[in-house]
């Protein structure tokens, strides 16, 4: 079975609504964008080994869906391979990072 379907644009800006509401104490916000490119010497580190890694989640995650034609979605799938491999692709992915908590309540019974 699926979740509801998820994620906007948005989604970052409704968490802080999102949040409060659910009665968490927000401490901090901020960007942690990613963005993983080739450099002259190729991919540093295992960023081509994380890029494939995304690529594959991608894949493994939208398998099957309905609103997806197959062919053209494992042809896209099999091009970002290539240009990891080619040393061109470029992936930069905008995040936010919250950190917060929610007061446990004690119950007292007696």
């Amino acid at each position: 079975s699926r979740g509801r379907p998820s994620g906007s644009s948005h989604t970052g800006r409704r968490l802080f609504r999102g949040l409060k509401e659910a009665g968490a104490r927000l401490i901090a916000a901020g960007s942690s964008d990613w963005v993983v490119f080739p450099g002259p010497d190729g991919y540093p580190g295992d960023e081509a080994y994380f890029l494939h890694f995304i690529i594959d989640t991608i894949g493994q995650a939208l398998h099957g869906h309905p609103e997806l034609a197959s062919n053209r979605f494992k042809a896209w799938i099999a091009q970002r391979h290539r240009q990891i491999e080619a040393q061109e692709l470029i992936y930069i992915a905008h995040q936010l990072d919250f950190l917060g908590y929610i007061e446990e309540r004690a119950v007292v019974s007696g």
